[in-house]
């Protein structure tokens, strides 16, 4: 049994990716409620009665209540957006799809958190509260989701979309009949039609989940290098440095100097010092894009880095 994403013949043609602050905020949420030994700082999320019977019923649930699980429109989508668009969902709603989820959950919740007058309001406010937490690294987040994006966007050019979701999960996989396989539990998925459907990016754990505001859909997936170490020392260090050499792995996917920037939490002066040396010996190549310049790793710089794994 598999849940399936189908989209009709106009709507493939009009899928494309997003990023949402809120789906950012949402992976966060849920990985800092699951393990906050490894997540200081979000105490409060135990201490906050709606925070707590929300986040417990999300991280034990097949089911994702809509009013916290909303696709974004594009690219430059805001949190502020995001959030007054939760919080105007009614509270009668909200409280149908909790109920949904506590039904698709392989625990039992106490539902006397999700009656809380203003409901949504509450919990936008929480979403709010945790953003701005999450602000501060935004930036350097936003650049692992734009890398994941162009790399996707590259592979549809290439091979279309079974080659684009190759790697996003073992269950997520391009059906021929213009149908996206989610998951191998069965649930009715959603059939999308003139809206497209909205691929979303996040950079904290595995999760996956659909966003789902007819017309409007989205599959939210981890992005590749999500807040991971970009590469583990080497000897390879001590010969280049370490700055270096982690721009080589990072140029294994094509790169701008302000990501590597961002990234390596390094100035952008002190990245293009290291990109012309690396440049110069042979090791990555650049290509233009109108104002953009990309870098990426070559057949030399491959070797290089094979030459010290």
């Amino acid at each position: 049994m598999v849940t399936y994403i189908q989209l009709d013949g106009d709507s493939v043609a009009l899928t494309r990716f997003a990023l949402s602050p809120l789906a950012e905020t949402m992976a966060t949420l849920t990985e800092a409620y699951k393990h906050p030994r490894r997540q200081p700082g979000w105490e409060w999320l135990r201490s906050d009665p709606i925070a707590n019977g929300l986040l417990s019923l999300l991280t034990q649930t097949k089911y994702i209540p809509d009013f916290v699980a909303l696709p974004p429109d594009g690219i430059e989508t805001s949190i502020d957006d995001e959030l007054t668009r939760m919080a105007a969902i009614d509270d009668e709603h909200a409280v149908v799809t909790v109920n949904d989820a506590r039904a698709a959950s392989w625990d039992t919740h106490d539902p006397a958190w999700a009656g809380t007058p203003n409901l949504t309001t509450r919990v936008a406010e929480g979403f709010g509260r945790a953003w701005s937490q999450i602000e501060p690294d935004w930036p350097r987040r936003r650049a692992i989701l734009e890398r994941d994006v162009r790399f996707r966007a590259g592979l549809i050019a290439t091979g279309g979309w079974l080659q684009a979701l190759t790697g996003i999960s073992p269950k997520v996989r391009w059906m021929d009949d213009n149908r996206i396989q989610f998951s191998h539990q069965h649930h009715d998925g959603p059939v999308v039609h003139e809206e497209g459907l909205r691929l979303v990016p996040h950079t904290v754990g595995t999760g996956r989940w659909l966003c789902e505001a007819p017309p409007r859909f989205a599959m939210v997936y981890p992005a590749r290098g999500a807040l991971a170490p970009v590469a583990p020392p080497s000897g390879l260090d001590s010969l280049l440095g370490s700055t270096k050499v982690q721009i080589l792995h990072l140029a294994m996917q094509p790169t701008i100097p302000s990501e590597f920037a961002l990234l390596l939490d390094k100035s952008l002066g002190t990245i293009s010092g290291h990109l012309a040396a690396l440049y110069a010996a042979g090791t990555l190549e650049k290509t233009r894009t109108g104002r953009t310049v990309n870098y990426s790793l070559t057949a030399q710089g491959l070797k290089l880095l094979q030459a010290f794994d």
